[in-house]
């Protein structure tokens, strides 16, 4: 089991990999910053969970698709090995977003 400095120091390069690619056309980071997570499995990986807030006028599935295409390299050196999830704030007024 790797000490747990180790997976911070990834996690948080990690998260400020997301920070530096391109924001989708309209879009701004939230009032916080991202919340993260490291979780071990009895194989020796290591998945992370990173959040952030995205504020944009643009419809969920472009968000998505926006990062979905990103080449970040994860804490391994692999370009492209994540998943990206959106969350949509209710109550709101308006059409309701359709994710693709």
């Amino acid at each position: 089991m790797s000490p747990t400095w180790i997976d911070d120091y990834r996690l948080a390069r990690m998260a400020e990999r997301i920070r530096e690619y391109p924001l989708p056309d309209g879009a701004q980071f939230g009032l916080f910053e991202p919340q993260a997570e490291t979780y071990g499995g009895d194989s020796g990986d290591c998945w992370y969970t990173i959040r952030f807030p995205l504020s944009t006028d643009r419809p969920v599935h472009e968000v998505l698709g926006h990062y979905r295409q990103a080449e970040i390299e994860d804490p391994d050196g692999e370009l492209g090995d994540f998943s990206v999830t959106a969350w949509v704030t209710t109550g709101q007024t308006g059409p309701r977003p359709q994710v693709r």
